[in-house]
């Protein structure tokens, strides 16, 4: 098994996943007097605790809103990392490049893997960049900004590292 250490610099969609609560069934011991008593179990009839037949119970826990990025943005934009960061920020990079696409980000992104290579860059590239990705990307922008709240979504430059 082996890993890659990928960089990418331009734009892209940083999105702050909220939390929130979900509520599921767990199979356990219901047996008030037991300490054992809504500790998960999964092959057993009856709890090594009390020995009491195991039932149900309704348990509550945090946890990040998870994005279908296929269903939700039509694969236009893919998320770096296979799960959000600890912070709870997901990334999404361009899936998708079209003819408007700037030639400083195509010619950063055909030269992937080609040796060393270096790529002088001005604020002006950073901000056309920008402005391709918020146009070309606008409908996802708009059902990420839906999903989660305007305040949760921004549209930024910069570098993005990250290993597969």
């Amino acid at each position: 098994m082996s890993q890659h250490s990928y960089r990418y610099l331009g734009p892209f969609m940083a999105i702050d996943l909220p939390m929130r609560e979900v509520n599921s069934w767990i199979t356990c011991c219901v047996n008030p007097s037991c300490s054992r008593r809504g500790m998960q179990v999964y092959a057993s009839a009856f709890c090594s605790g009390c020995g009491n037949a195991m039932g149900k119970l309704e348990s509550s826990r945090r946890q990040r809103v998870v994005i279908d990025h296929c269903a939700e943005f039509a694969e236009r934009v893919t998320p770096a990392f296979r799960y959000s960061r600890d912070d709870g920020v997901q990334v999404y990079l361009p899936n998708d490049y079209d003819s408007l696409c700037p030639a400083s980000l195509n010619e950063r992104r055909e030269s992937e893997g080609d040796g060393q290579r270096y790529h002088p860059l001005s604020g002006h590239e950073a901000g056309r960049e920008t402005t391709w990705f918020l146009t070309s990307f606008a409908a996802q922008v708009e059902r990420a900004k839906a999903l989660v709240g305007e305040d949760r979504v921004h549209v930024q430059w910069g570098l993005v590292e990250y290993i597969t």
